[in-house]
Order: structure tokens, then sequence, then C-alpha cells
């Protein structure tokens, strides 16, 4: 989840489940589907109860959401969502996956690997200290942020300030 704010916080590109292709591939796609509307209705949920009425939600396609806020008090809803996200992921493995903490699927290469179950990265992105030129711009550093929440193997959010 990339969340960009300032003046309006825009959570684009929420990229819910890490390890989401392995899950497809042990679990199915049907069961893939089934998280991919838990984590869409637990964020709108939790956008509810911490009172961001006014927010956007949009699914971006396969695990990627956006989610978009004027508020600058993000740090609740990050929280929020990735706490009541732990625990649901939960429900979607077998007790013994739950108890390894791990699937075992193929990679892309085709090698047999132990995948971590899944997890929630949200990547923010605020406009507090500089406006974006356009689109493109807020994209590029949207990824950039992503790509180090993805780094992590835990659930995890990064507020990047548009000014880094």
């Amino acid at each position: 989840m990339v969340v960009y704010w300032g003046m309006r916080l825009y959570v684009e590109d929420q990229k819910i489940q890490s390890n989401f292709k392995p899950y497809n591939d042990v679990y199915g796609f049907d069961n893939g589907d089934k998280i991919i509307e838990m984590t869409a209705g637990l964020i709108e949920q939790r956008m509810k109860a911490l009172d961001f009425h006014e927010g956007f939600l949009g699914h971006i396609g396969g695990d990627d959401f956006v989610v978009i806020v004027e508020s600058h008090q993000i740090h609740k809803l990050c929280e929020a969502i990735i706490d009541k996200f732990n625990k649901r992921i939960l429900d979607f493995y077998s007790e013994i996956d739950r108890r390894n903490g791990y699937i075992t699927a193929e990679n892309r290469h085709g090698i047999i690997e132990k995948f971590p179950l899944m997890s929630l990265s949200i990547a923010v992105v605020t406009n507090r200290f500089n406006n974006f030129e356009n689109a493109s711009k807020l994209a590029e550093y949207a990824s950039k942020i992503k790509k180090k929440c993805k780094a992590c193997w835990e659930s995890n959010y990064i507020i990047g300030e548009a000014n880094e």
C-alpha cells in the first residue's frame, strides 16, 4: 500500500501481500481471491472506524490497492490495518503451515523454497513538504518507498516524505 499524503494522503499501491504468488500456487486462486476480498474489507472497516470517511479505496489489481485520504495522521490507520491483517491472514492457512510459519512452494525458477506467511507492506507518500509535479513523479517516488517496504518480511509501513 502506498499512501501519498499531505493536503491529501494518497495511499497508492497498497501492496497488501508479500508472498501472494506462492500462496496461490499452494492454496489456489479462489483462496487468493478470498484474501483480496478480506483485505479490501478490513481496509474499508479500519478507514471507517478511524474516521477516514472521506477517503477513497481502490483495487489497482492483483494484490495492490490504493487509498487516498485527507490527513497527516496516518500512523494509526496503518497500524490498525496491519494489526487486523496479521490476525485475519492466519485463517487462510492450514494448521501445519501456521505452526511452521511458512509454506513450501516452487519459486519463479522452479526450485522448491520455504516462503513466510503473507505480510502487509504499506508504502506511504506524503506531499506534506513538497508537491509532486505530476502523477508520474508521484508514482515513481511511491515505487521507491514500496521497494523499501518489501525488503522486510514482516508486515510494516514506511512513510516517505516528498523532500527526501
